[in-house]
């Protein structure tokens, strides 16, 4: 397996050099860079060279949080306190709610970015280990199929071991086309 610096600098020549055969194979433009979970803020840090390297050489790559996703709607509505309650009450009806409204709210913002990105567009979605338990990411990616044309990395925190990827080391992977960097 690479190292973490090799893995975002071979991202970065697929994303600049190959990306018009990225979807060969798969049939979608998806890359899954796979990390170890402990390596997360080395991530975070490679992540914003990876911006800068594909700014220089012009193009664009959009970021989506994660992080940001999961409670964000309940805070717009005014709900977030409301929803806390619920999950204390009653945390697996709870935890399926928030996880259904955060893969919406993911989907949604890459369809978004992905309908009015430039053909030199990237869209590259972190801090995923923050769904865990309450969101799946391959229904996400299920929904992106034939919607986004252009280069989409999920930065994936995953144990790998006897050719099973585990998601934060503890739930399989159920998405199959993207194309892994491990």
């Amino acid at each position: 397996m690479l190292s973490l610096p090799d893995k975002f600098d071979k991202l970065a020549r697929w994303l600049i050099d190959e990306r018009d055969n990225l979807e060969q194979g798969t049939g979608v433009p998806f890359v899954r860079l796979i990390y170890d979970p402990g390596e997360e803020r080395e991530c975070q840090r490679l992540t914003a060279v990876l911006h800068e390297r594909l700014a220089k050489v012009g193009l664009t790559s959009h970021e989506i949080r994660c992080g940001e996703l999961l409670f964000k709607y309940y805070a717009e509505k005014n709900q977030l306190e409301l929803r806390l309650k619920t999950a204390e009450a009653n945390p697996h009806a709870a935890g399926d709610e928030i996880g259904k409204r955060a893969e919406a709210e993911l989907l949604a913002a890459i369809l978004s970015y992905a309908r009015q990105a430039p053909p030199s567009g990237n869209i590259i979605i972190s801090e995923t280990a923050q769904l865990y338990p309450f969101a799946h990411l391959s229904g996400v990616l299920d929904g992106c199929e034939n919607e986004v044309r252009i280069p989409l990395v999920l930065l994936y925190p995953a144990t790998v071991g006897d050719e099973k990827i585990l998601f934060v080391g503890r739930r399989e992977t159920g998405y199959y086309r993207a194309r892994d960097l491990r």
